[in-house]
């Protein structure tokens, strides 16, 4: 029994360093096989370096000359914020006007933007994306958090996230690229005033607008009557100090009795704050504002002559290697074709 059991033991550390041996072969064979990939590289270097030169060097010229042939440009951002502007709506427009910049000598954009030629020939093309808050994400993840607790399916989940998502994006960043970025000047502005132009939001900005005013007329003619109302109240509570009716606050006026006094108070508090809220938001105009303004920017957005020297250096390189694995497949195959033929 007991030699069974020993048997037993001794057939399981055979087994474990069965399982060692058969690791480090592996890792073995894997160095092995390295050791010589890195030796075929090399001698496939120096068989061919003449041919990685040239191509290399060629590639290299190509980049020189496109950089020099290529008019470097540069990226400026503004912050767009509208509660009537989408993101379709909004690179619709901007993808109008970009169109107007394929055109010759930029006629159109001139007269679009009101810019001199100057500022029209001076830009490359626009851009926009949506621009979402720190705040919008914190508020996202926990709606999203919520939503994984009460065990939600994601196929609901989704699609309610993304719509949110969507709704959310109420503000834009609008970039655009020019060759000389001390033209920019005041093109924030007359971008600005283009988009503010278009008819779907004119009409919103001015139905709000409307609304807006109307509803501080109507709170500044209920004002005096407040104000009316609450002379008269405290009239007769000087008046009618020392009356008091056990378990009641109301003031009596002959026959009728009204609420407390202190609602009318609170309501004229109220309505003075509706009435600061709405002139605030009259005169801010936040439902389309300009947040941050273009910024003339002197570092190239494009890529600089060592950027694109480098990056044809590696692309040189590539190109050899690439040739000279079709050349050793090329040989490859015509041998296997004369054994064949054989």
């Amino acid at each position: 029994m007991e030699d069974n059991k020993n048997q037993s033991i001794a057939s399981d550390e055979i087994d474990l360093r069965e399982v060692f041996k058969a690791i480090g072969q592996f890792f073995l064979n894997l160095w092995n096989g390295l050791v010589r990939l890195i030796i075929r590289f090399r001698r496939t270097t120096i068989n061919h370096y003449k041919l990685i030169t040239v191509i290399t060097v060629i590639s290299v010229l190509f980049g020189t000359g496109q950089y020099y042939r290529i008019k470097p440009y540069y990226k400026s951002t503004m912050l767009l914020q509208s509660a009537f502007l989408n993101h379709k709506l909004l690179e619709n427009t901007i993808e109008n006007l970009n169109q107007l910049t394929n055109t010759e000598e930029h006629k159109g954009l001139e007269e679009v933007l009101r810019v001199s030629p100057d500022v029209a020939r001076n830009i490359l093309r626009f851009e926009v994306e949506p621009f979402v808050t720190d705040e919008e994400i914190i508020e996202m993840e926990k709606l999203k958090m919520q939503l994984e607790n009460a065990k939600v399916s994601q196929e609901i989940t989704d699609p309610i996230l993304a719509q949110l998502t969507l709704s959310n994006k109420r503000a834009f960043e609008l970039s655009v690229y020019v060759y000389e970025p001390e033209l920019i000047g005041d093109l924030d502005m007359l971008l600005f005033d283009y988009i503010k132009s278009n008819a779907y939001v004119s009409k919103q900005l001015t139905a709000h607008e409307d609304e807006l005013k109307a509803r501080l007329a109507k709170l500044r003619q209920e004002q005096p009557k407040l104000d009316s109302l609450k002379t008269f109240l405290l009239s007769h509570l000087k008046t009618l100090s020392s009356v008091r009716r056990e378990g009641s606050d109301n003031v009596i006026i002959g026959e009728e009795q009204i609420t407390d006094p202190l609602t009318v108070f609170q309501r004229d508090i109220s309505l003075n704050d509706d009435i600061l809220r709405i002139e605030k938001q009259l005169y801010l105009k936040a439902d389309f504002e300009l947040i941050d303004r273009f910024t003339p920017y002197y570092e190239p957005e494009s890529a600089s002559l060592k950027k694109m020297l480098w990056f044809h250096f590696e692309l040189g390189i590539a190109i050899a290697y690439l040739l000279i694995a079709v050349m050793g497949i090329n040989r490859w195959l015509s041998s296997m074709e004369k054994q064949t033929d054989l």
